[in-house]
């Protein structure tokens, strides 16, 4: 069944909660996301599919070098200072 226009345009506001980050702890953030988007609850202690172990682990995981790694240019200036510069190609 195809959802009505109230129900899009209320998926659509729902959908943008960055607001709401900085008044929630970011496990209840996530939670809130996957719940707007898949309609139902994040099981947070038995993850099955990929996306649900996905945002356990945006909501859980606060490892430092996680945003650097993410980046390949800060990465590679890192391997660099850890490593030399004869190691990278």
């Amino acid at each position: 069944m195809e959802p009505t226009f109230s129900q899009r345009l209320t998926r659509r506001y729902l959908r943008n909660l960055g607001w709401l980050r900085p008044f929630v702890s970011l496990e209840t953030y996530q939670a809130l996301r996957y719940r707007v988007w898949y309609g139902e609850r994040l099981p947070l202690e038995h993850s099955v599919t990929f996306t649900q172990r996905l945002f356990v682990k945006m909501a859980r995981d606060r490892n430092p070098l996680l945003p650097l790694v993410a980046d390949k240019a800060t990465m590679r200036d890192y391997a660099e200072q850890r490593l030399g510069r004869g190691h990278l190609a």
